[in-house]
């Protein structure tokens, strides 16, 4: 079954975790908006605020958009432990390699999803599309307008830019989950694998200094500072993609799949 075939399959289901995800965000920026008066927020104030309170801050990524992806992922790949399916494989590095074909399909789509939605969102919620950040009184110049900082940030305040930055830092991370998600089903059962995950990331999020994925899926407008940050997290998300690849890819070679675990 091809990721689009189970996507179908699990349709209601889907149209029922977007319209969560989408209200959770319609009430964040709705709240955004009536605590920040006296301010011209722009469109991405809403998204990324300077305050850490924007509607892709690390927590609202936990929950729900992550956990929402981690439990797609796992009912997914669930879908491909038939027999069935199993015995149509040619072997176990290619039912492993079909598994990530779905992971990253599946990361593409849903950070393209949060992407635009926040986006979209943000444009209707504040009645303009536009970006206001270069602006003497916005939020993000009243932040770094008098400092030294300002000339570093104001090139990279560009909409194309941010919006890029959004999804790059979405997907990568996404698949380095996905895949680490993968892995860890190849090995335990999904259940403990899913607690597993839910564990990983709640400490993420209440450990200070503690940084695997959540965090440095985040943007943040300190990041703007120092670019560099940016490429960090970028290729540190990649290697936890590539180790949980080699492992997972490990664990499915020996794994016997007609065996109950």
């Amino acid at each position: 079954m091809n990721v689009f075939s189970t996507l179908r399959y699990f349709k209601k289901r889907i149209i029922g975790c977007s319209l969560f995800v989408l209200a959770i965000h319609i009430g964040m920026s709705y709240g955004l908006i009536k605590t920040n008066p006296g301010y011209n927020l722009s469109i991405f104030d809403l998204i990324i605020n300077p305050m850490g309170t924007g509607m892709l801050n690390y927590k609202i990524l936990a929950f729900p958009i992550v956990i929402i992806f981690i439990f797609w992922i796992i009912s997914i790949l669930n879908l491909d432990d038939s027999k069935n399916i199993i015995l149509r494989q040619e072997s176990k590095e290619m039912y492993w390699k079909n598994q990530i074909k779905k992971i990253v399909t599946i990361a593409f789509l849903y950070s393209v999803f949060i992407t635009t939605e926040t986006y979209v969102i943000s444009g209707f919620m504040l009645g303009s599309f536009s970006n206001r950040w270069q602006q003497s009184n916005s939020i993000v110049f009243r932040c770094y307008g008098n400092t030294e900082l300002w000339n570093k940030i104001v090139p990279y305040l560009k909409t194309w830019i941010i919006l890029g930055i959004i999804f790059l830092l979405l997907f990568i991370g996404l698949i380095s989950i996905g895949i680490l998600t993968g892995a860890l089903r190849s090995y335990i059962d999904s259940k403990y694998a899913y607690l597993v995950l839910i564990v990983m990331i709640f400490s993420e999020i209440t450990i200070n200094g503690f940084e695997l994925s959540i965090k440095r899926m985040s943007l943040r407008v300190d990041d703007f500072v120092e670019p560099q940050v940016i490429i960090v997290k970028v290729l540190f998300l990649l290697i936890l993609a590539i180790l949980s690849f080699i492992i997972g890819k490990g664990y499915v070679v020996k794994k016997d799949f007609f065996t109950k675990k």
